[in-house]
C-alpha cells in the first residue's frame, strides 16, 4: 500500500479541482470519475456544447471520455446539477480543514455566515460552533445525537469517515444503507423498495461493509490498478525512450550525410537540401506518431491515478461504506479499463530511422541523382490479437552464444527495451544483442550463470551463485554484487526482494542487503519458479508436478507422466503457463487454470532439451534454450 507522505500527496491532489486548480467548491463526479467543482464543470459543459454544436453530451476535460446526457431532461446549463455528489471528497475536505483547524460551522454556513467549528456530530456527519452544537442538542430528531469536540475527532483514527453519511446517487437527500448483493450496489431505503425487492441476497450497509478495506475484492482491485500503472509507466518510458532514439538516430544519420559531402560538395547540394527535408518530414510523422500515442497513455495514466487516489484515501482515510462505495464504481470499470489499456497497448509501435546510402556513391557524379533512402522501421510494442492456444510456432532466430562448444549451458535469456540478453555458464559471460539479433557487447562475470531476471528497463540482476549480480545493461558494467548463503538455480525479482530456487526451498532475499527474508519448502526439488507478485508463484518439484501458490495456499497442481524434469516456467500475455520438460523433451501449454492445453515436442523449436522459457512482456514473442547444445532460439507464436 501507499506510504503516509504518498498518501498525503495523493489526498492533496485528490481535493483539487482540475479545471480551477483549487481545492474543490460543491464537488461532483462523472461517471469515469473525475471530479470538478460544480461551477467549473458547468462553465466546461456549456463551452463545450456551445463549441460542438452537440447537445447530447460532453468529453470529460481530463479523459476525454464521452458523457452522455441523452436521457436526462433538462438543458446544458443544468447538467452539472445533476451531476452526484462526491461524498468522498467532501468527507476528505472536512478532514484536512479540520486537521488544520479551519473548519468552520456547516449550519452557520448556510445562512452565509462563517464560524470556527469546535464539535462533530457523529451520526449527521457535521460540524458545528458551540450555538448550533447547543441547538442540536436540543431537536427531538438529534436529541441523542453523539456530538464530539473537534480536538476529539483530530486525535481518533478515521473520525471523519467513520461518522460520514453517504447519500443515494438516485435519491440524493436519501443516506446509504442497503446493500444488493445481486447488483453489486449500495442504496436507501426507498431504492431497495423499488429496484430490489425482488433480489435475493440484500443486506444492511453495516453487515456489507463489515472487512471491505480487508475483502479480496478490494486487495484485487487495487491490485489490478497497481498492475495498470505500472504497464502505463512502462509504455511511457518506452515512448519516450523510443523519441530519444529517434533525435539520437536522426543525429546520426546527419553526420553520414555530411561525412558524404564533404568529398562531393559541389555536386550534393542539392541533394543533401532534399535528403534532410525526408528526413526532418519523417522524423516529424514518427514524432507526431509518438507524441498522439503518449497523449493517449497520458489519459489512461491520467484516469488509471485517479482511481488509485481514491483508492488510497478510501483506505487510509475513508470508511468502510465509502469504501464499499468506491469499490463498487471501480470493479466493473476495472474491466472496461484493461480492455481500452490493452487496446491501446496493442497499437503502439517502437519506430525506427533507418539511413541507407546508395551503392555508387565513389562515382556520385556520373551515376546518382538522389543522396539515398529513409525508410521507417517499426515493431510492436505491444502485442496485437493473436490465439495464443492455437497458433503455430515460427522460430525467428537461433543463436549460438557458444559456438557450438557449449554442453550443459544452463542457458538463460531476457528480452529487455530494445534489446535481448544471453547468459551461459561455461563462458562466464552475459551476452548483448540489439532487437535485430545483432551483437553488441559481452560481459564477463566472476562465476558462471544459471538465470536472469529484470529489474527496470536498465537493470537486470544475474544468478551466478552465490553471488546476484546487478548489471548496469546501457554500459554493460556490474553495478553491485550480493553474495547470499544459498546454492541456487532459479532467480526472479519481484520489488524489493529477490525469490531463489533451490533444493526443496524457495528463499526470499531483501534486494537492498542479500539477507535472507523467509523460506517456502516445496514438497520437492525445485529449480527454477516463476513470480508475478511476492505472494503468487508457480514452482516445479520432483519429476513431473508443478503448483501455483498465493499466499503459500496451493492453488492447483499439474501432474503427468509425460511431464518429465520440468525447469524453466513463464506465462505469456493472456496468463497461460509453459513449462519446459527437460527430461521430456517438451513443452507443456496450460491455462492460467493449470488445464493443460497442449503437448509441444522440443524438435518444433530445432533443440532436444528445453531448458528455459522467457516471454517478451505484452509480446507473442519467446526465446528457448537447449541445455544440451547452449542454443537459444526466438520464437513467436502466430
Amino acid at each position: 500500500m501507499a506510504t503516509s507522505l504518498e498518501v498525503k500527496d495523493e489526498l492533496s491532489e485528490l481535493l483539487t479541482c482540475p479545471i480551477c486548480l483549487e481545492t474543490f467548491h460543491v464537488p461532483k463526479y462523472l461517471p469515469c470519475l473525475h471530479s470538478f467543482c460544480q461551477s467549473c464543470i458547468s462553465t466546461y459543459i456549456i463551452s463545450s456544447v456551445t463549441k460542438e454544436k452537440d447537445k447530447s453530451g460532453f468529453k470529460c476535460p481530463v479523459c476525454r471520455k464521452l458523457i452522455s446526457f441523452k436521457e436526462n431532461i433538462g438543458v446544458p446549463e443544468t447538467w452539472a446539477e445533476q451531476l452526484p455528489k462526491n461524498h468522498l471528497i467532501k468527507s476528505m475536505m472536512d478532514l484536512k480543514d479540520i486537521t488544520r483547524s479551519e473548519k468552520v460551522c456547516n449550519a452557520c454556513q448556510l445562512s452565509g455566515v462563517s464560524k470556527k467549528a469546535v464539535s462533530w456530530c457523529t451520526v449527521c456527519g457535521e460540524a458545528y460552533c458551540t450555538d448550533c452544537a447547543d441547538y442540536h442538542k436540543k431537536f427531538r430528531m438529534s436529541l441523542n445525537h453523539k456530538i464530539i469536540s473537534v480536538e476529539e475527532l483530530k486525535s481518533s483514527e478515521g473520525g471523519v469517515g467513520k461518522s460520514v453519511i453517504v447519500y443515494c446517487d438516485e435519491h440524493p437527500d436519501k443516506a446509504i444503507e442497503i446493500f444488493c448483493d445481486d447488483h453489486s450496489k449500495p442504496c436507501c431505503t426507498l431504492c431497495a423498495t423499488i429496484y430490489h425487492r425482488k433480489c435475493d441476497s440484500v443486506t444492511t450497509i453495516d453487515k456489507a461493509t463489515s472487512g471491505i478495506k480487508t475483502a479480496t475484492k478490494t486487495t484485487e482491485l487495487y491490485q489490478k490498478l497497481q498492475r495498470c500503472s505500472h504497464e502505463i509507466d512502462s509504455s511511457l518510458q518506452i515512448n519516450g525512450d523510443n523519441k530519444i532514439a529517434i533525435e539520437t538516430e536522426s543525429k546520426n544519420i546527419i553526420s553520414e550525410i555530411d561525412r558524404l559531402k564533404s568529398n562531393i560538395i559541389k555536386h550534393l547540394t542539392r541533394m543533401e537540401n532534399e535528403i534532410k527535408f525526408e528526413l526532418s518530414t519523417k522524423k516529424g510523422e514518427i514524432l507526431k506518431a509518438i507524441d498522439n500515442e503518449a497523449v493517449e497513455l497520458t489519459s489512461l495514466k491520467c484516469t488509471i491515478d485517479n482511481w488509485k487516489r481514491i483508492m488510497n484515501t478510501c483506505l487510509a482515510h475513508g470508511s468502510e461504506l465509502q469504501c464499499l462505495t468506491e469499490v463498487n464504481r471501480l470493479v466493473p470499470k476495472g474491466d472496461e479499463m484493461e480492455n481500452r489499456i490493452k487496446d491501446t497497448m496493442s497499437k503502439l509501435k517502437s519506430k525506427s530511422l533507418i539511413f541507407k546510402p546508395i551503392d555508387s556513391l565513389k562515382n556520385f557524379e556520373n551515376n546518382e541523382n538522389a543522396f539515398g533512402s529513409l525508410t521507417i522501421s517499426g515493431s510492436m510494442v505491444h502485442m496485437p490479437s493473436v490465439y495464443m492456444q492455437t497458433g503455430k510456432i515460427e522460430i525467428v532466430h537461433v543463436f549460438d552464444v557458444a559456438n557450438g562448444q557449449s554442453q550443459n549451458s544452463f542457458g538463460s535469456g531476457i528480452f529487455l527495451c530494445n534489446f535481448i540478453l544471453l547468459t551461459n555458464k561455461p563462458s562466464y559471460s552475459v551476452v548483448k544483442f540489439n532487437r535485430e539479433f545483432v551483437y553488441q557487447s559481452e560481459l564477463k562475470l566472476p562465476y558462471g550463470p544459471f538465470d536472469i531476471t529484470k529489474i527496470d528497463d536498465s537493470k537486470v540482476a544475474v544468478g551466478a551463485k552465490p553471488q546476484i549480480i546487478i548489471i548496469d545493461v546501457k554500459n554493460m558494467q556490474i553495478e553491485k554484487t550480493l553474495t547470499i548463503n544459498v546454492t541456487f538455480w532459479g532467480l526472479t525479482y519481484v520489488h524489493p526482494e529477490y525469490i531463489v530456487a533451490h533444493s526443496k526451498t524457495l528463499t526470499w532475499i531483501d534486494a537492498s542487503n542479500g539477507s535472507n527474508k523467509k523460506d517456502f519448502k516445496t514438497a520437492g526439488s525445485s529449480n527454477y519458479l516463476h513470480a508475478s507478485r511476492q505472494n503468487e508463484f508457480l514452482c516445479a518439484y520432483n519429476i513431473n508436478t508443478v503448483s501455483k501458490y498465493v499466499d503459500e495456499n496451493a492453488k492447483f497442481t499439474y501432474t503427468t507422466d509425460q511431464l518429465m524434469h520440468p525447469r524453466g516456467i513463464d506465462v505469456d500475455y493472456e496468463g497461460n503457463i509453459y513449462i519446459c520438460g527437460y527430461g521430456s523433451k517438451n513443452i507443456h501449454q496450460l491455462t492460467k487454470d493449470g488445464t493443460l492445453v497442449r503437448t509441444i515436442p522440443a524438435s518444433t523449436f530445432g533443440i532436444s532439451s528445453p531448458w528455459i522459457i522467457r516471454f517478451e512482456f505484452n509480446s507473442n514473442r519467446f526465446l528457448l534454450t537447449d541445455f544440451d547444445s547452449g542454443k537459444i532460439v526466438v520464437c513467436k507464436i502466430c
